[in-house]
Parts: structure tokens; sequence; C-alpha cells
């Protein structure tokens, strides 16, 4: 269920974040936007994923007799969802610090 939810938060972050870039760049500079913003985005998200790795491989529960088992351990699990925290804040507060759009100088620019 998890992976579920992880695809639909993905989806609807890709799309709503390359009609964001049509909607506010100039139609001639709209490809180069979209093709930065895609390297952009992939990029970070697979770092974003190898940090989360290696977060998860910090501490580790193996079972003793035949160490077939080997968990995260509670600790690195905090961790984990201590950093998700951390950069969903940072995010937040990178957010709100973007100058307002203005959408009426973007629509007189679009007629033109």
């Amino acid at each position: 269920m998890r992976c579920r939810s992880y695809l639909a938060g993905y989806s609807i972050t890709a799309c709503g974040l390359y009609n964001l870039i049509i909607e506010s760049t100039p139609t001639q500079r709209t490809s180069e936007a979209m093709g930065f913003t895609y390297v952009l985005f992939t990029a970070f998200f697979a770092v974003g994923a190898q940090i989360i790795f290696a977060l998860l491989r910090t501490s580790r529960i193996v079972e003793p007799l035949h160490g077939i088992a080997d968990f995260p351990s509670q600790a690195a699990l905090s961790l984990s969802f201590g950093y998700i925290a951390l950069t969903g804040l940072v995010g937040v507060g990178v957010a709100l610090g973007l100058p307002d759009r203005q959408p009426l100088k973007l629509l007189e620019a679009a007629a033109l």
C-alpha cells in the first residue's frame, strides 16, 4: 500500500511540475525549461534515494543464529524519517521564500 501512495505522490508531483513550467515560461523557452527541469528532477530524485539508502544502512538488525534477517534498526529508521521531515521543511521554506507569481503579466506575455 505504501508503494502505491508513493507512486501516486510521485505522479502528481511530476505532472504538476510540468504544468507549472508551461504556464510560467515564455512560449519560446518552454522546451528548454522542461528539459532542464526534467534533468534536475530525476537527478535529485536519484540522489535522495541514495541518501535514504545510506541512512537505512547505518544501523542494522541481523538474526544472530542464521544471519538471514537483515533489517534497518529503529535508529536507522528514525534517522531516515528525520531526514525526510527536515528536507520537507526546507522545501516548504524555500517555496514560501519564492517571489509571488504575477499571472496577469504572464497572460499578457503569452498573448504577444
